[in-house]
């Protein structure tokens, strides 16, 4: 797994990709001269909801649990595009953006498992928390995040749980990762985390149609 340590003066992180078995910069992310739109000068809140409403539609009726989900998973793209890296036209080389990256990734995390207890109880909790989220899913939804936790990394429950914890507060932390020099985050397993709790919801919401087939889940 990639481990990513944080001192007073260097972000050190292994060299191999952790989203992709490929070489390269990897699939989705735009070559030099590529064409890229162009984001809105001023973003409003309504012409954001406009924007998010039309990729619910794709999916069929709207549920809270589908609003979670898409928007758990506009920041696991975030998050993918962030660390997979982008080359400089330049020449100077790909830029990884590893905090931006990893607080997507606990995010997205934290989406979908909140899209897990609407399923399971109708209701979602706030925090942010990722191993207090899952901690109070039944126990059948927490087997089912474990099923596909496992099947990437062959963990067992005590390793799920002790990830988790590691995880907790990256969402939180890795925002003002300046104030926290010594931070310490597998980020390997943040990633297969955030693929099995996508699975994990898709597999309980199997009626959605698949829009199209996301990177960061192509592992």
């Amino acid at each position: 797994c990639t481990r990513v340590s944080v001192s007073r003066r260097i972000v050190l992180v292994a060299t191999c990709t952790p989203h992709s078995r490929n070489p390269g910069p990897g699939p989705g992310l735009q070559q030099p001269g590529a064409h890229v739109s162009k984001p809105p000068e001023i973003l409003s809140s309504p012409e954001f909801r406009a924007m998010h409403a039309k990729r619910l539609e794709q999916f069929g009726p709207g549920t809270p649990e589908l609003s979670m989900f898409v928007q758990g998973e506009q920041f696991h793209a975030a998050g993918h595009r962030s660390l997979c890296g982008v080359r400089d036209p330049e020449g100077g080389g790909v830029e990884l953006h590893l905090a931006p990256g990893v607080v997507c990734y606990a995010f997205a995390s934290e989406l979908y498992l909140k899209a897990l207890h609407q399923i399971a109880l109708g209701r979602a909790p706030r925090g942010h928390k990722l191993n207090v989220l899952f901690g109070n899913l039944p126990v059948a939804s927490q087997q089912l995040v474990l099923g596909f936790y496992r099947a990437q990394n062959g963990a067992d429950q005590k390793t799920l749980a002790s990830d988790l914890l590691n995880f907790s507060s990256a969402f939180e932390d890795w925002r003002y990762v300046y104030e926290r020099p010594n931070n310490e985050l597998r980020l390997g397993r943040l990633i297969q985390l955030t693929i099995a709790l996508y699975r994990s919801v898709r597999h309980q919401r199997q009626s959605w149609p698949m829009v199209e087939r996301p990177p960061y889940v192509t592992i």
